[in-house]
């Protein structure tokens, strides 16, 4: 399935932001009523998304709660803990919003391991990227790069055959390491035709073969 740079940095984002709200919330080190928030709905955008991008939006274009969200997932037959994370909503809405008057009701360890679970379904599996990258720049460009190499084909082949692959490389306008050349050029490089996943750059025949024999041409003056 084909993957728009619009789709693709909005999935990153999202687990992004389901990933290190939910580590805040797993680490204990910060209020956690809107992390929770943060965290549910991102992930949920992100799983449903993959089943049927529709279900992601009401009838005014704009995204679902996360209460939507979970309903929507319940269509899906997609597995969670809907009860625990349902609950946790009605704990910390209230606090969001500024209407709780008791301080003993708040989320409990139950609430952030069904939150975490989350992570075990194939659309998200960014806990431990988050864990190495606790930055929120760093863990963009990390998931950038971890998605560009999939699309690429790297994962989905025998590491035999992976070598026919070509690596994506630093886009020329983005930086971000999400541009897949169309092959090699005549030196073996890559050089060539081809576009970024992140941003949508392309870069066309004729400035791929300019920039080619630019290249060269350092080469040869550097003797």
């Amino acid at each position: 399935m084909t993957t728009s740079p619009e789709e693709l940095r909005r999935r990153v984002l999202r687990q992004a932001c389901y990933a290190l709200n939910t580590r805040a919330l797993y680490d204990d080190t910060v209020p956690p009523e809107g992390p929770f928030d943060v965290a549910l709905t991102n992930a949920l955008l992100v799983i449903v998304h993959a089943r049927d991008p529709l279900m992601t939006v009401n009838e005014r274009g704009y995204t679902k709660s996360a209460r939507e969200l979970l309903g929507c997932a319940e269509q899906l037959g997609i597995s969670m803990d809907y009860d625990t994370l349902k609950d946790g909503l009605e704990v910390t809405q209230p606090k969001r919003h500024g209407r709780e008057d008791d301080e003993w009701v708040a989320l409990q360890p139950r609430h952030v391991v069904a939150l975490v679970e989350l992570d075990e379904l194939q659309e998200l599996q960014v806990l431990d990227e988050a864990q190495a990258h606790p930055r929120f720049g760093d863990l963009v460009y990390a998931l950038f790069e971890k998605h560009s190499r999939e699309i690429a084909g790297f994962g989905t082949v025998d590491p035999k055959e992976a070598v026919l692959l070509i690596e994506p490389e630093y886009c020329d306008e983005c930086g971000r390491p999400s541009f897949i050349p169309k092959g090699l050029d005549e030196s073996g490089g890559t050089l060539r035709a081809g576009n970024c996943l992140a941003c949508g750059h392309e870069r066309s025949e004729e400035t791929a073969y300019d920039l080619y024999i630019e290249s060269e041409m350092q080469r040869w003056t550097a003797y």
